[in-house]
């Protein structure tokens, strides 16, 4: 069926919209385009508002195209529109970043990768250039979920004159997530990437992200700043620890 123009206000169906699901997903911007072709694409870009707007705040309620030969040609170009939008904006390849941005002074990893729900992370590392962030020391193989695994090669570990290692560990501490960025649920369904200081020391410029997916493909979830009142309760706690 095609869709027929109306007479409605671009304002008016947004509004009608908004009310309809604080979090609009595919179906209901199918409905919409259908109601009110003339807007579609105004109304795929204001759906994209709302979803990016819903994944800062941890909503889990986003949803993708069903079949797109099941619907007309405009919705299924604004439908796909909404879905690629979506991972274009907010998509980021967190490992291959973490690569890119190198080794510090010290030979080690400049940002770090864990769970969400994790207060320290550990770095594991060989000297052929393997790497393992993890949220506890020691995790088995098997525990999948409690680490993030780069291959052999990744890193180019400095040499220590008179040493050889098959792995060190270090730590570093995990950013608090701010009260209004932090997932209402599935906490552990979440990572953070941050400017990592592999010290007893407060953290910096983090990230939440959520993973698409078995890849290197996540999404940008929030980022913040740590304030100086925060920083410096991190350390009293971290002295105290």
């Amino acid at each position: 069926m095609t869709p027929t123009m109306t007479d409605t206000p671009l304002r008016d169906a947004m509004y009608a919209m908004s009310l309809a699901k604080a979090v609009p997903d595919a179906e209901l911007l199918d409905e919409f385009v259908r109601r009110y072709p003339e807007h579609a694409d105004a109304l795929t870009e204001f759906a994209i508002e709302l979803a990016l707007d819903g994944l800062q705040h941890g909503d889990d309620d986003l949803d993708v195209p069903a079949d797109p030969d099941a619907i007309s040609p405009v919705v299924s170009r604004v439908m796909s529109q909404f879905q690629n939008r979506l991972f274009e904006i907010s998509q980021k390849r967190a490992l291959d970043s973490i690569k890119a941005a190198g080794l510090d002074e010290a030979g080690l990893p400049k940002l770090a990768i864990v769970r969400a729900d994790a207060e320290r992370c550990h770095l594991e590392r060989r000297q052929d250039g393997w790497a393992r962030f993890s949220m506890g020391q020691w995790t088995r193989t098997e525990q999948t979920r409690r680490y993030v695994e780069f291959p052999a090669g990744s890193f180019a570990w400095p040499a220590i004159p008179g040493k050889v290692f098959r792995w060190r560990e270090f730590e570093a501490i995990v950013p608090l997530i701010p009260i209004n960025l932090r997932p209402k649920r599935g906490l552990e369904n979440y990572h953070v990437l941050w400017e990592a200081e592999w010290a007893p020391v407060p953290p910096r410029d983090p990230m939440l992200l959520r993973r698409i997916g078995r890849g290197d493909m996540w999404l940008v979830v929030a980022a913040w700043d740590l304030t100086e009142v925060e920083r410096a309760a991190m350390a009293a706690r971290i002295g105290t620890a």
